[in-house]
This record gives structure tokens, C-alpha cells and sequence, in this order.
């Protein structure tokens, strides 16, 4: 999302620890998990929930840097891409607008496809084992919005930033409280990955949230 730092956030959502430019093997399936069940909410406080993953494909539609930056080749090209977290830690949140905020637990990031290998190599495993914050906000009309959200990258000499811009509203469903419910949701977007002395590559995406 240029891009910027899922709430500069990735969504969040951009999620890590480590890797010395070693991609992640084994790859797993590029599959979000089956949206068989929500994720428990507690009005007021935290509760841990079994995670879930944020997936879709990402279109690169600029580049501001060095001309010569392998990335810039990105340009023009579609990506796909999951988001994955094993746990999470959710809060209802009132005061205003009602909304959620989820914090993932340490996330893999994976990215596929004919155009996907240079970010899964010299990106995936600076973002492995992060973790980020989102936010889905009720909006009048039965909208909803998903925040900004930034995943930061760690490990490396060049530091790896991935920022999610606030959603384009979507039409959301709620719980019997009033707060958007947590149940899958598709999202458009753009974001940025801040690639330092790389520039930075920006576009859209479209994505869906599948709790598990």
C-alpha cells in the first residue's frame, strides 16, 4: 500500500522474525482455512481464539526507487498471498462506532504464483513469526471498514515494512451485542511494502478474512 506502515497495519494485515534470505520450506498449500468456525469474543476484555488467515492477491501497480531494483520488475504483475496465524487475541471495543480489535499471534506469510518467487524469497522470512493489529469498525448502513495495519519486518539488514491501507466499506454482519460479527469477510485495499534501500512497491488489493 507508496505504501505506508492488520493500523499504520494487514493487513496488519505488514507480520516476524527472522531467516537469512533462506525461503521457507516446506511450503505449505496456498489455502485459506475453512471458515467452519468463529472466533470467541468477550465484551470489555481480551479472549485467545484459534486464529485464522487474511488471503487474496496483491497487484503492484508502482514503484518509487532505484530503477535498477529487481522489485520494480514487479510492476504490472498480480500476486497471490495468504496470511497465516495459529492464534490470536481478540477485544470488543464501545466508546464510539462499535468495533473489534484482533492481535494476531506469530504469523507466516506466504506468496505463490508465476510472479510470487522474488517476494517469497527476499520477503516471507523477514515477516515469519511477527505478529499485527486490526481493526473492523461498524460504519452507518451496515458497513463496515477494516483499518490500517502495518506488519513490521525483522532479521534483516535492509528493514522490510508491509502497510495495509484502511478498506474500501463493505457490507459487514454483526453479533447480537451490535459488534461486526467474526465470521469470513472480503475486503479491497491498496498497501505498500516499504523496502527501504529497495524503494518502495505499492498497489491494490482484494483480500478475504477467514476466522478458524
Amino acid at each position: 500500500m507508496g505504501w505506508s506502515r492488520w493500523g499504520t497495519c494487514l493487513f496488519a494485515l505488514m507480520f516476524v522474525a527472522c531467516g537469512d534470505g533462506v525461503g521457507l520450506e516446506p511450503r505449505l498449500p496456498l489455502t485459506a482455512p475453512s471458515p467452519g468456525l468463529t472466533m470467541p469474543l468477550i465484551e470489555g476484555d481480551d479472549a485467545i481464539a484459534t486464529g485464522g488467515s487474511i488471503s487474496g492477491t496483491l497487484t503492484f501497480t508502482q514503484h518509487e526507487g532505484p530503477p535498477d531494483s529487481e522489485f520494480a520488475s514487479l510492476v504490472g504483475k498480480s500476486v497471490p498471498f495468504v496470511i497465516r496465524f495459529e492464534t490470536s487475541r481478540m477485544v470488543r471495543e464501545g466508546g464510539g462506532p462499535k468495533a473489534i480489535s484482533v492481535e494476531t499471534g506469530p504469523i507466516v506469510v506466504q506468496f505463490d504464483g508465476p510472479d510470487g518467487a522474488l517476494l517469497q524469497e527476499h520477503v516471507s522470512p523477514f515477516f515469519e513469526g511477527q505478529s499485527f493489529l486490526f481493526r473492523v469498525t461498524n460504519l452507518p448502513d451496515g458497513y463496515q471498514v477494516l483499518s490500517t495495519f502495518l506488519i513490521e519486518g525483522v532479521g534483516s539488514g535492509t528493514p522490510l515494512d508491509f502497510v495495509s491501507h484502511e478498506s474500501q466499506p463493505f457490507m459487514g454482519t454483526v453479533d447480537p451485542g451490535g459488534y461486526p460479527a467474526t465470521t469470513p469477510f472480503d475486503f479491497q485495499s491498496t498497501m505498500v511494502f516499504s523496502l527501504h534501500a529497495f524503494g518502495d512497491l505499492g498497489g491494490t488489493y482484494t483480500g478475504t478474512v477467514v476466522p478458524r
